[in-house]
């Protein structure tokens, strides 16, 4: 997704009930990375994804 630094997913992921909820994983670009990290924000985890733009 050219221009977008932070989206989320359509499809969403976890349990129906109980303690786990369903929801949306969540994305961000390179530069957002950059930026938390330059900041000094605290509470992120990060994975490398590959996104194929035929999905959207």
């Amino acid at each position: 997704m050219e221009g977008l630094d932070f989206f989320a997913s359509r499809q969403t992921i976890g349990g129906r009930g109980g303690l786990i909820r369903q929801s949306h994983l969540l994305f961000c670009s390179n530069r957002m990375i950059r930026l938390i990290k330059e900041k000094g924000l605290k509470g992120f985890k990060f994975e490398i994804a590959h996104i194929e733009n035929e999905y959207f």
